[in-house]
């Protein structure tokens, strides 16, 4: 499969999102779907187009995750990580010298976040349920969703990334965290 038949096949999936959202649940579709594996030219492609929809689309919620990230490292803040990527997302961050530490907890929540922290959770399906008691705790909060539907009303910023492949939605997720830690306004600038 080329780069161009991956563009069409994101192209043809956001469609049949559409169609779902129409019908009042974007995650229900009424085209099926038998997909050849991408190569990685492929999910590169596809990966940057939606990160680049994701810009697009969700321009406010992106520049809250930013500001939210930047809030962290005035205050001396930490930013917990959790979920697929998370330990290149705190290498990322971390080289762009916010302090940056990984969640593996699927169940419980750090037990030293505070008001100060960001918590980053990059999920793929169902969201993690102690996003309420991340709400309660004042834990400023970035999710990094997939496709689906998420439930999560105590996030401050939510993006919603349209990749139904779980590797490039784990890459398209990289590529905002990369933009994220490249933000001006990071622990370096002056």
């Amino acid at each position: 499969m080329s780069c161009m038949n991956a563009a069409s096949l994101d192209e043809a999936r956001c469609d049949a999102d559409a169609v779902g959202a129409e019908r009042g649940d974007p995650t229900e579709s009424s085209v099926v779907y038998r997909e050849p594996p991408l190569g990685a030219l492929d999910r590169l492609a596809v990966a940057s187009r939606a990160a680049a929809r994701v810009a697009s689309e969700q321009g406010p919620a992106l520049e809250a995750a930013a500001r939210l990230l930047s809030a962290a490292a005035r205050a001396g803040g930490c930013v917990w990580i959790t979920g697929p990527g998370a330990h290149e997302h705190r290498r990322r961050l971390h080289a762009s010298g916010y302090r940056a530490l990984v969640w593996t907890d699927e169940v419980r929540l750090p037990g030293p976040l505070g008001p100060s922290d960001v918590l980053l959770a990059a999920v793929s399906r169902d969201a993690p349920g102690w996003l309420v008691e991340a709400q309660r705790r004042r834990a400023m909060l970035i999710v990094l969703g997939g496709p689906g539907r998420i439930e999560h009303d105590a996030a401050e910023a939510s993006l919603r990334v349209p990749c139904y492949d779980e590797r490039t939605l784990e890459l398209t997720h990289a590529f905002i965290v990369l933009a994220l830690s490249a933000e001006p306004e990071g622990p370096g600038s002056t």
